[in-house]
């Protein structure tokens, strides 16, 4: 594993292959699966008009892939990425994975302050940005990253208007070098499933987040096993109108898609009237908010102008809703709804649309893989009774054991058994 990562201890390696959590799969392979079986049909469309089927997807990712080792990039080398909600993004992830390489998954919104020390943290060798974003110039963003971490030697922009004589992301998915390089290439560098596929942020409650390594294994366990949760399906279309690069519609909406055959509608603005048009045109039928968003439809005068019909599922999460909003929201969209709880760092609790209407009205539900180990602990970490007050922690097959490079911080972020502490509940 990359060195700066705490891997999960042999003992708990062998539980988890042997209880079938853990297949052996890259995230590329699953990807290439998909394209296998569901090749024709739609899986990702940009609100720009961007479409992507999943034949596209392979194929995009494939000549990516080869693209970033053309440059020099290698296995393990981290590649900082912080692009919004554009289909591109999407054969860029896979790519990385095929390539071996780690993609620090950053927001938009972060500046200096967040990507020089991703940069100097990680020694990133590469940099994907935008040319400009609601207002930003990135340009700028990138000089002062790389003048703060030299070893960020490449930066791909996504844009038209990349800066003369810079990489352009649009460039490189469009110049078939898969006709000059064999793909065979890609074998030759496939990862270790137990290795490092991507870098998740942590809430960065006590400064600059955190980096939470996700492993190919427990990465694609996350997303497989939320399909035991969540009804997609074929005919399923998911709305990703939060940053792409969160943990939640990555493993919820993005990966969980792909592995059903679905389709991922990406919308780079919360604006509402785009959004509902968006629902519209798409036929979404998944709709993940978080509360203040959906009380904001709830409110707003064209709400009832737009035809909705298709949602089927409302997914409320990274915040409380408040349980009498519950029933108004399935009465106003004609959908169910159900409440998730969850951290980049793993554990996942989801509702089931099964689930008594006390428990999808009261609370976040239960884990969602049967190797999830949940306690309530003291300040001296031992369990406290039913109903009392504690620490949540918890540790299974696709929780992190130790946040990259962060020794110090992981002696009080772990229990001396491999579980992780959030926060007072």
């Amino acid at each position: 594993m990359l060195e700066g990562c705490t891997p999960w201890p042999d003992e708990f390696v062998k539980r988890y292959v042997e209880a079938g959590y853990w297949e052996g799969r890259t995230l590329g392979e699953m990807l290439d699966e998909a394209a296998e079986k569901f090749g024709p049909r739609e899986a990702v469309v940009g609100d720009d008009g961007t479409r992507y089927t999943y034949d596209d997807l392979k194929r995009l990712s494939d000549r990516l892939a080869l693209q970033l080792l053309e440059l020099g990039l290698r296995p393990k080398d981290r590649v900082l990425v912080q692009l919004l909600n554009v289909a591109e993004f999407v054969p860029l992830y896979f790519a990385m994975a095929k390539a071996g390489t780690i993609p620090v998954m950053a927001l938009p919104q972060h500046r200096l302050h967040e990507m020089g020390f991703f940069a100097e943290l990680t020694e990133a060798r590469a940099y994907v940005l935008p040319v400009r974003a609601r207002g930003f110039e990135y340009g700028q963003l990138a000089r002062e990253v790389q003048q703060k971490a030299p070893s960020v030697q490449h930066v791909i922009y996504y844009g038209d208007d990349a800066p003369p004589g810079s990489l352009s992301l649009k460039n490189l998915l469009a110049d078939p070098i898969e006709e000059r390089v064999s793909l065979s290439k890609l074998a030759e560098v496939r990862p270790d499933p137990m290795e490092v596929a991507l870098f998740q942020l942590s809430g960065g409650t006590t400064g600059v987040p955190k980096l939470i390594p996700r492993t190919h294994n427990d990465y694609i366990y996350n997303s497989r096993a939320l399909l035991d949760v969540l009804p997609y399906s074929e005919d399923s279309a998911y709305l990703c109108m939060i940053p792409i690069a969160h943990n939640y519609p990555v493993t919820a909406g993005l990966q969980t898609m792909l592995m059903k055959g679905g389709k991922v509608v990406l919308s780079q603005s919360p604006d509402l009237d785009h959004v509902m048009k968006l629902i519209e045109k798409e036929r979404v039928t998944v709709f993940p908010a978080v509360p203040s968003l959906l009380i904001r439809f709830l409110n707003d005068p064209g709400f009832r102008q737009h035809d909705l019909s298709s949602i089927k599922l409302i997914i409320s999460g990274a915040q409380k809703l408040q349980p009498e909003l519950k029933p108004k929201l399935e009465e106003a969209f004609n959908a169910r709804l159900i409440e998730a709880f969850g951290m980049a760092e793993g554990f996942n609790c989801f509702n089931r649309l099964t689930n008594p209407l006390e428990m999808r009205l009261e609370t976040v539900g239960l884990p969602i893989s049967p190797g999830d180990e949940v306690r309530l602990v003291d300040e001296e970490g031992r369990d406290v009774p039913d109903g009392e007050i504690g620490e949540l922690v918890t540790r299974g097959p696709y929780t992190l054991r130790g946040y990259y490079k962060a020794p110090e911080h992981n002696q009080t972020a772990f229990t001396s058994d491999g579980f992780t502490m959030y926060e007072r509940r």
